[in-house]
């Protein structure tokens, strides 16, 4: 009998994996391990690794010999370029789970094939490692006409930076860790959630599952809502002083490319949760859950750096379902359909700021 049992209970949970690969949109989590290389940049931050062919979240991913994301490994820029654009992120700008040409990037250079566009992106950044990939690209004699960072709300978090350190692979969904070391989620469920994640069996198993597993991807999905429980998490740097004086790094990078008369502007990329009809704070319903816009906006003003809150355009995009922008259940990932959002915000701000400072 229990031989037949084991049999059905297999049989039930082969039949669910079939069905959610079949009929939904869930993508693996995860990253190749050779996708990675320590040191790349001021000789302690990590970046991809030179022309390599590796995976994200599915997707087919290219680098060049800068380690940059391209389209494919025959790429080349265009030379001469009527413009060099330097794109700073983490895995959002990155464009995990997405074909290189769905990307906003892969849109960008699509429709101006005579720029040059650099994705030098790089899964689990912060604020601190895109100062150290200007630092290190400027003291090569790297020309850019326009440096464009994709900021993510969780870029005040660093936690991710031991795990790369370490080489083990980039923590998922988020890239960066939850934040957690600001402050638990505020749920109780997201804070039994984040528990067992730092248990060593059960976050191996996770990450194994996440990989191999869309039915646990699924039943994961609709029964903790990650999308929420990484935005509460993340919420919760922007309370702390500690966590948003990585911001200073952005103050850093714009007075680099000032002395350079190179043109430098912050793009703020929305959390999937945000963009809820009702989302709210458990610990304070009417709170405001744009606080972490409302920060760094403030920051980079009062620094006179230029920047763009894409939220607005996400929320008027021409989409009933906004968290059809994201990956199925992802708390900040684009799907191709969130790429061609972002894409209209980044062409306007490439084409309108694309002249070189006097």
């Amino acid at each position: 009998m229990v031989a037949v049992g084991i049999a059905i209970a297999a049989g039930l949970l082969s039949l669910g994996e079939i069905s959610v690969r079949t009929l939904t949109n869930v993508t693996f989590g995860g990253n190749s391990r050779n996708l990675i290389t320590a040191n790349r940049f001021n000789g302690r931050t990590w970046g991809n690794t030179p022309d390599v062919i590796g995976h994200s979240f599915e997707a087919v991913v290219f680098t060049d010999h800068d380690g940059f994301r391209v389209p494919n490994g025959r790429y080349r820029y265009p030379e001469p370029a009527s413009e060099r654009i330097l794109i700073l992120g983490d895995s959002v700008a990155f464009g995990p789970g997405v074909a290189e040409p769905n990307t906003f990037v892969g849109l960008l250079r699509a429709a101006h094939p005579g720029w040059a566009v650099y994705n030098s992106s790089v899964i689990a950044y912060d604020a601190n490692n895109y100062a150290d990939v200007v630092s290190d690209l400027t003291a090569r004699s790297q020309s850019f006409s326009n440096v464009i960072l994709v900021y993510c709300l969780n870029d005040v978090s660093d936690t991710s930076a031991t795990h790369v350190d370490k080489h083990d692979e980039v923590p998922a969904p988020s890239g960066k860790g939850t934040g957690t070391r600001s402050g638990a989620p505020w749920d109780s469920r997201a804070n039994v959630v984040e528990a067992l994640k730092r248990v060593g069996f059960v976050s191996n198993l996770n990450d194994y599952l996440r990989e191999h597993s869309k039915l646990y991807l699924y039943l994961k999905g609709i029964s903790t809502d990650p999308a929420k429980r990484y935005f509460l998490a993340d919420y919760a740097a922007y309370r702390d002083p500690a966590a948003l004086s990585l911001l200073d790094n952005l103050d850093v990078i714009a007075r680099a490319l000032r002395q350079r008369q190179v043109r430098f502007t912050v793009i703020i990329s929305p959390y999937e949760y945000q963009l809820r009809a009702h989302a709210t704070l458990p610990d304070s319903p009417e709170g405001n859950v744009f606080l972490p816009q409302r920060v760094v906006t403030e920051f980079l003003k009062s620094r006179g750096i230029d920047c763009v809150d894409a939220t607005v355009a996400f929320q008027h995009a021409d989409i009933a379902d906004k968290s059809k922008l994201f990956l199925k259940f992802d708390p900040m990932h684009l799907s191709a359909a969130g790429h061609r959002v972002m894409y209209d915000v980044i062409r306007s701000v490439a084409i309108t700021r694309a002249t070189p400072m006097n």
